[in-house]
């Protein structure tokens, strides 16, 4: 069975602005995102633990955001769940 945490090092960030104040990446969440995309902050959340490379931190009020160490997991994170187009039916 595979473990989707990280180990914990005592120098990650508890918080989204304390992650992007020691220069992580931060990748905003539609307002939107359970109608358009079907999928709960949760899930979102599940979903990073399990394909992020890196550490990353979420926050759900007052606007869902998740911030990740890698700028390669920002970006596979955005393109998978961000992106404006995926609504082309």
């Amino acid at each position: 069975m595979r473990s989707y945490n990280l180990p914990y090092k005592k120098s990650n960030p508890r918080s989204v602005r304390g992650a992007l104040r020691r220069g992580w990446y931060e990748v905003k969440v539609p307002d939107n995102y359970v109608e358009k995309l079907g999928l709960s902050f949760v899930g979102l959340q599940i979903y990073a633990g399990s394909q992020s490379k890196g550490y990353h931190v979420s926050q759900y009020l007052p606007q869902p955001r998740f911030a990740f160490e890698n700028i390669e997991d920002a970006a596979f994170f955005t393109l998978k769940w961000s992106c404006p187009y995926r609504d082309w039916e």
